[in-house]
């Protein structure tokens, strides 16, 4: 019979060497077929869009968009929602202090992280399953490279006060097919207490 604590450990083994062989892949496969390298200005304008390729698809997980999203900081309140017909704020704000840590919000695979995208500072993008991607502004920090694959959960990256920006907070949105989608109608996790809206 193993040992519980050597079983867990070989088991983090294998979801580690699992994880760095997905992000070679995904790595080799982004240059393939003509296709830009993740974390390319141009794999940025690609997700930005939101004209994720097939093949990057398959690497995040198929063709079925995850069930849900995780809240992105737990315990963070929500600062200004999603204005889909003013057309203005098509994303979500949370109010968080420099530093606070920032959660991916499904499995997949980072696209982009750099400060190349006019407005939102250090910006992170995840493409997910079904094409979705997920983008995260204005950030301190990265924890994430690209091409690496995260799980749902894992901490990616530092909020922070980048960009265009008149206060630490953490800007995310969900883009689908290039049309941004509100986050918060596939979220879990969020809280029940909102702020006044933030004037960004």
């Amino acid at each position: 019979m193993r040992h519980p604590r050597l079983f867990s450990v070989a088991n983090a083994l294998r979801i580690a060497v699992l994880g760095t062989a997905i992000a070679l892949l995904a790595t080799s496969v982004a240059g393939a077929d003509n296709l830009p390298e993740f974390g390319s200005r141009r794999a940025a304008s690609i997700l930005f869009k939101g004209r994720v390729p097939d093949r990057w698809m398959e690497l995040a997980g198929g063709k079925n968009p995850p069930k849900y999203l995780q809240w992105p900081m737990p315990g963070r309140r929500l600062g200004r929602g999603f204005h889909a017909r003013e057309g203005t704020h098509q994303a979500v704000d949370i109010t968080a202090p420099i530093g606070t840590p920032v959660k991916v919000m499904a499995p997949g695979i980072v696209g982009y992280a750099n400060d190349e995208l006019k407005g939102f500072g250090n910006v992170m993008m995840v493409v997910h399953a079904g094409g979705w991607v997920t983008l995260y502004a204005h950030l301190d920090k990265f924890r994430a490279k690209p091409g690496a694959w995260v799980r749902r959960g894992d901490v990616i990256a530092l909020s922070g006060n980048t960009g265009l920006s008149r206060g630490p907070h953490l800007h995310f949105a969900l883009i689908s097919h290039g049309v941004p989608l509100d986050p918060m109608l596939v979220m879990r996790g969020h809280p029940e207490k909102t702020t006044a809206p933030l004037q960004f």
